[in-house]
């Protein structure tokens, strides 16, 4: 059985959010997320990531757009794009802190995040500087 979720990268100008997970949390404490996660029986993969994002950032979201379809063994992360003017954020207890950063500006050395958020911050940053041809691969 293969495990499904849901996140979006949100963006407010040009700024991204990122959602720090909390110490508590038994995935990845104090690593750098979007809002996302597991798709509910019956769920869309957009409908869940709406209700996520809702969930642990309080941002209601009107439109977003497919991004990347993440595939790893096991799991298959659906990934959307969606831009919003709010700038306050209501984290729920799954984090303590967030960020509205420039993906430019993140030092992946010295911020601890998710390898699915740097993976797509990369393919991000790759669409709007294109200036390499790497070839993307997901195993």
């Amino acid at each position: 059985m293969s495990l499904k979720s849901a996140s979006v990268l949100v963006f407010n100008g040009d700024r991204i959010l990122l959602l720090r997970r909390s110490i508590t949390d038994s995935w990845m404490p104090l690593a750098w997320d979007t809002p996302g996660g597991g798709i509910d029986r019956g769920e869309t993969p957009r409908k869940a990531a709406l209700r996520e994002t809702w969930e642990e950032a309080g941002i209601k979201l009107r439109k977003i757009q497919p991004f990347w379809i993440r595939k790893t063994l096991g799991h298959t992360a659906h990934i959307f794009y969606s831009e919003t003017n709010q700038r306050q954020v209501r984290t729920s207890h799954e984090h303590d802190d967030f960020m509205w950063i420039r993906p430019e500006d993140i030092n992946f050395d010295l911020i601890n995040v998710v390898n699915r958020v740097q993976e797509c911050i990369e393919l991000y940053l790759e669409e709007k500087y294109p200036s390499s041809s790497k070839i993307r691969y997901s195993i």
